[in-house]
């Protein structure tokens, strides 16, 4: 039998985009940090001087490059590693000429990801896998719809809090280890 296969999303699981956006605006920072950020349109919470730098500084050569990973994001891609297949399913951030460059070299960089498994993707339902991991709510309902033989996973943040499944095969997780009990038995 083949190895099961697991799509990760970067941002928001192993990317710490966040608090990255965060140290970008520094001053400009909504009170409450990232706690204040209930919405997947992060933007929509901040002043237009945020929303400014944000605009600049999230296209600008380099800050993708410098992203930190989320805490125990590298340890568990080792563990998945040694059970499963791992891809990783990102989207372009198309009006940042750096972008997918450097969210290539930085999978290489901090994951020791295989180049031929970044895949970036809008709709993430194009990529087929057993276990697909994501923040976004519209992400993980669309890719559960589109493979109801796998399970999706939302990952746990204050941004998708009001999120309920949609479909059998979708759920939520807050921990690694939730993620390393989806994964079939080969």
């Amino acid at each position: 039998m083949n190895r099961p296969r697991i799509i990760l999303d970067v941002d928001g699981v192993l990317a710490d985009f966040v608090g990255h956006t965060l140290t970008l605006i520094g001053d400009l920072a909504p009170p409450g940090g990232r706690e204040m950020f209930t919405s997947w349109d992060m933007v929509s919470v901040m002043s237009p001087d945020a929303r400014a730098r944000c605009a600049y500084g999230w296209r600008q050569p380099g800050w993708c490059a410098t992203m930190p990973p989320l805490p125990e994001a590298l340890s568990a891609v080792d563990r998945l590693g040694l059970r499963a297949e791992v891809v990783y399913a990102t989207a372009p951030m198309v009006d940042a000429p750096h972008w997918m460059y450097e969210r290539s070299k930085w999978l290489e960089r901090v994951f020791a990801a295989d180049p031929r498994s970044i895949v970036f993707a809008h709709d993430k339902a194009h990529v087929w896998g057993d276990v697909f991991v994501d923040d976004k709510p519209e992400n993980i309902d669309g890719w559960a719809l589109a493979h109801p033989s796998g399970i999706a996973a939302l990952w746990d943040a204050p941004y998708n809090r009001d999120w309920k499944p949609k479909h059998g095969n979708a759920t939520r997780v807050d921990r690694w280890a939730s993620v390393f009990d989806l994964i079939p038995r080969s």
